[in-house]
């Protein structure tokens, strides 16, 4: 007759595979924790760009003035001084970059507001705190035609920061860096 032998783990097994384990979660958790930050950072990219394309096609959708500025904490119906409070976007009838009564039938219409964690990010815009866009859906400025960036940090400071530019001509991109 043959006896068999139980299936299980030793004590001395399991302890070598919880040792390897801790090991593996020492060496691979800062990678993972950078992986983390990093795609966190390109999901605000993404959002900046959703927004902004937003803009830009109701302009050309609405045929009129269409702006982009900073969220104003104590009213989201107006435009804020801090990009890191959130953005919102509105039908700007007449060019002027503000809010004009939007409970007037022929008044500005907000259609998008975005709160962002301003904690943890530091938004700046090169132009200052407005982008609008024309019914052609360029985007203007003081000057007219106008190319800006906006510049996306976070905890980690300038040298891991993201941005999205706005060409004169109205198009919405990620900032590439330069290999060189």
């Amino acid at each position: 007759m043959r006896t068999g032998r139980d299936k299980g783990f030793t004590l001395v097994e399991m302890m070598i595979t919880l040792v390897v384990l801790a090991v593996l979660i020492m060496v691979g958790g800062p990678a993972f924790t950078e992986l983390i930050a990093n795609n966190r950072m390109l999901t605000h990219v993404y959002e900046m760009r959703a927004g902004l394309n937003s803009a830009r096609s109701e302009a050309l959708a609405q045929r009129t003035h269409v702006t982009v500025c900073p969220l104003d904490p104590n009213d989201v119906e107006d435009c804020g001084a801090n990009w890191n409070d959130g953005y919102i976007a509105f039908t700007d009838l007449n060019g002027d970059g503000t809010v004009d009564d939007p409970n007037d039938p022929d008044g500005d219409q907000l259609f998008l507001a975005k709160v962002v964690d301003g904690d943890s990010l530091n938004i700046t815009y090169s132009l200052g705190n407005i982008v609008r866009f024309n019914s052609r859906g360029y985007a203007i400025g003081p000057g007219g035609s106008t190319s800006g960036t906006f510049t996306i940090c976070d905890y980690r400071g300038p040298e891991y920061a993201s941005g999205v530019i706005v060409t004169a001509g109205g198009i919405v991109r990620a900032a590439v860096e330069d290999p060189n």
